[in-house]
């Protein structure tokens, strides 16, 4: 692991404190890969002489207890990390943007999705936007612009089609 001895157990390195267990590979650019095991986990390893995965872990060394991989810059900063645990698994993007780009498609399919900006969202498309629910749509703001730049706006429904509001002004 190299680095100092702080107290048994623990050593610091140019990436922070590491527990006795924990596995460090250096990378190009000054970059490291730190494998960070539950206590359980290390001691397993340790045991077997298994390095990254145990006799109690799944593929890629995940454990019941957990495990975390976190990618490090040559300044000590995580850039990555990922935490597997029974219940959960987790991905932390470090400090700075983020861009994912592909030349295939791109599919997320979750049981529920969450999007949160905490300052703004864009969504934008070179192509058509289509949304489609099996049940209701809701949209709620302080205010709602819908601009069509070229072409009709249409409303459909099946049923009546409402329009409520304290005064409606229309060709105004």
């Amino acid at each position: 692991m190299g680095g100092t001895t702080t107290k048994p157990g623990v050593v610091a390195g140019p990436e922070g404190l590491m527990l006795q267990g924990d596995q460090r590979v250096s990378l190009s650019g000054g970059q490291s890969l730190l494998v960070r095991r539950s206590a359980a986990q290390a001691e397993v390893a340790e045991r077997t002489g298994l390095g990254l995965a145990s006799e109690n872990s799944g593929a890629g060394g995940v454990s019941e207890a957990g495990e975390t991989l976190t990618l490090v810059d040559a300044r000590g900063v995580a850039r990555l990390t990922i935490r597997v645990a029974a219940d959960a698994t987790s991905i932390e993007l470090g400090p700075g943007s983020v861009r994912l780009a592909l030349e295939g498609d791109l599919s997320i399919d979750a049981r529920r999705v969450s999007l949160h900006a905490r300052e703004h969202l864009a969504v934008s498309s070179g192509g058509d936007v289509t949304t489609h629910a099996e049940d209701t749509i809701t949209q709620s703001a302080k205010r709602q612009h819908l601009t069509a730049t070229l072409g009709d706006i249409s409303v459909a429904a099946n049923d009546d089609v409402r329009v409520e509001g304290e005064r409606i002004r229309m060709n105004c």
